[in-house]
Protein backbone atom coordinates (compact mmCIF):
# COMPACT_ATOMS: atom_id res chain seq x y z
CA UNK A 1 0.00 0.00 0.00
CA UNK A 2 1.57 3.75 -1.51
CA UNK A 3 0.20 6.95 -0.82
CA UNK A 4 0.36 8.82 -4.23
CA UNK A 5 -0.02 12.32 -3.74
CA UNK A 6 -2.50 12.16 -1.08
CA UNK A 7 -4.55 9.37 -2.66
CA UNK A 8 -4.40 5.77 -1.71
CA UNK A 9 -3.65 3.50 -4.13
CA UNK A 10 -5.55 0.19 -3.39
CA UNK A 11 -3.83 -2.77 -4.85
CA UNK A 12 -5.49 -5.88 -6.27
CA UNK A 13 -7.34 -9.12 -4.44
CA UNK A 14 -6.57 -6.70 -0.86
CA UNK A 15 -9.04 -5.57 1.65
CA UNK A 16 -8.85 -2.30 3.41
CA UNK A 17 -11.22 -0.95 5.97
CA UNK A 18 -12.93 2.30 5.57
CA UNK A 19 -9.62 3.89 6.94
CA UNK A 20 -7.37 2.16 4.24
CA UNK A 21 -6.03 -0.12 6.62
CA UNK A 22 -5.53 -3.90 6.09
CA UNK A 23 -7.38 -5.92 8.94
CA UNK A 24 -5.48 -7.93 10.72
CA UNK A 25 -8.10 -10.69 9.61
CA UNK A 26 -7.72 -10.29 6.39
CA UNK A 27 -4.00 -10.44 6.84
CA UNK A 28 -4.43 -13.47 8.34
CA UNK A 29 -6.26 -15.31 5.81
CA UNK A 30 -9.95 -15.31 7.68
CA UNK A 31 -11.19 -12.80 4.75
CA UNK A 32 -9.72 -14.50 1.54
CA UNK A 33 -12.01 -15.70 -0.89
CA UNK A 34 -9.38 -17.73 -2.94
CA UNK A 35 -8.18 -21.42 -3.17
CA UNK A 36 -7.89 -21.47 0.38
CA UNK A 37 -11.78 -21.25 1.67
CA UNK A 38 -12.07 -24.12 2.46
CA UNK A 39 -9.30 -24.39 5.21
CA UNK A 40 -9.78 -20.78 6.06
CA UNK A 41 -13.67 -21.36 6.89
CA UNK A 42 -12.38 -24.06 9.03
CA UNK A 43 -10.15 -21.85 10.82
CA UNK A 44 -12.84 -20.04 11.40
CA UNK A 45 -15.36 -22.85 13.12
CA UNK A 46 -12.72 -23.87 15.21
CA UNK A 47 -11.52 -20.88 16.64
CA UNK A 48 -15.04 -20.71 18.10
CA UNK A 49 -13.91 -23.95 19.94
CA UNK A 50 -11.64 -22.17 22.17
CA UNK A 51 -14.80 -21.29 24.07
CA UNK A 52 -16.16 -24.53 25.05
CA UNK A 53 -12.12 -25.73 25.83
CA UNK A 54 -12.55 -22.33 27.96
CA UNK A 55 -15.53 -22.99 30.18
CA UNK A 56 -14.11 -26.30 30.05
CA UNK A 57 -11.10 -25.19 32.05
CA UNK A 58 -13.74 -23.03 34.42
CA UNK A 59 -15.83 -26.40 34.98
CA UNK A 60 -12.43 -28.33 35.96
CA UNK A 61 -11.64 -25.47 37.91
CA UNK A 62 -15.06 -25.23 39.76
CA UNK A 63 -15.27 -29.27 39.86
CA UNK A 64 -11.96 -29.74 42.08
CA UNK A 65 -12.82 -26.41 44.23
CA UNK A 66 -16.18 -28.30 45.05
CA UNK A 67 -14.98 -31.41 45.75
CA UNK A 68 -12.48 -29.58 47.83
CA UNK A 69 -14.69 -27.78 49.17
CA UNK A 70 -17.17 -30.83 50.45
CA UNK A 71 -14.45 -32.96 51.52
CA UNK A 72 -12.56 -30.42 53.66
CA UNK A 73 -15.23 -28.44 55.10
CA UNK A 74 -18.62 -30.64 55.09
CA UNK A 75 -16.57 -33.58 55.68
CA UNK A 76 -18.07 -35.64 52.93
CA UNK A 77 -15.27 -38.30 51.06
CA UNK A 78 -14.83 -38.67 47.73
CA UNK A 79 -16.10 -40.82 45.30
CA UNK A 80 -19.37 -38.45 44.79
CA UNK A 81 -22.85 -39.28 43.16
CA UNK A 82 -23.11 -39.21 39.90
CA UNK A 83 -25.37 -36.06 40.05
CA UNK A 84 -23.41 -34.32 42.62
CA UNK A 85 -21.94 -30.69 41.63
CA UNK A 86 -18.21 -31.67 41.33
CA UNK A 87 -19.03 -34.89 39.11
CA UNK A 88 -21.05 -32.89 36.72
CA UNK A 89 -19.08 -29.88 36.74
CA UNK A 90 -15.76 -32.46 35.72
CA UNK A 91 -17.97 -34.23 33.33
CA UNK A 92 -18.96 -30.87 31.37
CA UNK A 93 -15.41 -29.33 31.86
CA UNK A 94 -13.88 -32.76 30.06
CA UNK A 95 -15.94 -32.50 27.29
CA UNK A 96 -15.14 -29.38 26.61
CA UNK A 97 -11.83 -29.82 26.88
CA UNK A 98 -11.75 -32.80 24.53
CA UNK A 99 -13.91 -30.73 21.97
CA UNK A 100 -12.21 -27.58 21.77
CA UNK A 101 -8.73 -29.15 21.88
CA UNK A 102 -9.65 -32.35 19.09
CA UNK A 103 -10.72 -28.93 16.97
CA UNK A 104 -7.56 -27.12 17.50
CA UNK A 105 -5.67 -30.13 16.74
CA UNK A 106 -7.04 -31.03 13.30
CA UNK A 107 -7.09 -27.25 12.67
CA UNK A 108 -2.84 -27.53 13.13
CA UNK A 109 -2.91 -30.42 10.89
CA UNK A 110 -5.05 -28.98 7.97
CA UNK A 111 -5.19 -25.38 8.29
CA UNK A 112 -2.64 -22.40 6.93
CA UNK A 113 0.66 -22.58 8.49
CA UNK A 114 1.24 -19.02 6.94
CA UNK A 115 0.08 -16.78 9.85
CA UNK A 116 1.90 -18.66 12.60
CA UNK A 117 5.71 -18.85 13.48
CA UNK A 118 6.87 -22.49 11.80
CA UNK A 119 9.19 -23.48 14.71
CA UNK A 120 6.03 -22.91 17.74
CA UNK A 121 3.90 -25.57 15.33
CA UNK A 122 5.78 -28.56 17.61
CA UNK A 123 4.78 -26.63 21.10
CA UNK A 124 1.43 -26.06 20.09
CA UNK A 125 0.44 -29.29 19.08
CA UNK A 126 2.25 -30.84 22.20
CA UNK A 127 0.20 -28.32 24.36
CA UNK A 128 -3.23 -29.08 22.59
CA UNK A 129 -2.17 -33.28 22.29
CA UNK A 130 -1.50 -32.76 26.76
CA UNK A 131 -4.40 -31.24 27.48
CA UNK A 132 -6.39 -33.67 25.46
CA UNK A 133 -4.90 -36.24 27.45
CA UNK A 134 -4.91 -34.49 30.79
CA UNK A 135 -9.27 -34.52 30.02
CA UNK A 136 -9.47 -38.40 28.48
CA UNK A 137 -8.08 -39.95 31.40
CA UNK A 138 -10.77 -37.60 33.67
CA UNK A 139 -13.71 -38.75 31.82
CA UNK A 140 -12.15 -42.50 31.96
CA UNK A 141 -12.04 -42.19 35.63
CA UNK A 142 -15.94 -41.68 35.63
CA UNK A 143 -16.16 -44.64 33.95
CA UNK A 144 -14.29 -47.15 35.65
CA UNK A 145 -14.78 -45.47 39.47
CA UNK A 146 -16.05 -48.92 40.81
CA UNK A 147 -13.15 -51.20 39.36
CA UNK A 148 -9.90 -51.69 39.95
CA UNK A 149 -8.06 -49.41 37.44
CA UNK A 150 -9.42 -46.31 39.27
CA UNK A 151 -6.17 -46.22 41.35
CA UNK A 152 -3.95 -46.20 38.12
CA UNK A 153 -6.40 -43.76 35.73
CA UNK A 154 -5.95 -41.21 38.98
CA UNK A 155 -2.24 -41.34 38.96
CA UNK A 156 -2.25 -40.87 35.51
CA UNK A 157 -4.86 -37.95 35.02
CA UNK A 158 -3.29 -36.15 38.00
CA UNK A 159 0.47 -36.87 36.43
CA UNK A 160 -0.87 -34.97 33.77
CA UNK A 161 -2.34 -32.49 35.22
CA UNK A 162 0.98 -31.84 37.13
CA UNK A 163 2.67 -31.87 33.79
CA UNK A 164 0.23 -28.59 32.91
CA UNK A 165 1.02 -26.96 35.66
CA UNK A 166 4.79 -27.90 35.13
CA UNK A 167 4.56 -26.09 31.53
CA UNK A 168 2.17 -23.60 32.06
CA UNK A 169 5.30 -20.96 32.13
CA UNK A 170 6.63 -21.62 29.00
CA UNK A 171 3.69 -21.86 27.16
CA UNK A 172 0.74 -19.97 25.44
CA UNK A 173 -1.08 -20.40 28.62
CA UNK A 174 0.61 -17.91 30.13
CA UNK A 175 -1.10 -15.56 27.58
CA UNK A 176 -3.88 -15.63 29.74
CA UNK A 177 -2.75 -14.62 32.88
CA UNK A 178 -0.50 -11.68 31.33
CA UNK A 179 -3.61 -10.51 29.74
CA UNK A 180 -5.75 -10.70 32.88
CA UNK A 181 -2.95 -8.53 34.80
CA UNK A 182 -3.20 -6.29 31.80
CA UNK A 183 -6.65 -5.17 32.22
CA UNK A 184 -6.77 -5.22 35.88
CA UNK A 185 -3.73 -2.85 35.73
CA UNK A 186 -5.63 -1.01 33.22
CA UNK A 187 -8.70 -0.90 34.89
CA UNK A 188 -6.76 0.53 38.22
CA UNK A 189 -5.10 2.91 36.14
CA UNK A 190 -8.47 4.09 34.48
CA UNK A 191 -10.22 4.77 37.98
CA UNK A 192 -7.48 6.94 39.45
Amino acid sequence: MRRLRGKLKIEPNRVFDDLGREPIAAINGFRRRDHRTQITRYRGDFVNLTVPMAYGFLACFAATSTAAFEDYALNLPARYPLFSVPVILGVLGGIGLIIGTSGLIRLKIIGNREPAAEHLFGADFALLALLWLAAAPGLCLLAFRATDAMGTLLAIHLGLILSLFVVLPYSKFVHGIYRTLALIRNAAEASR
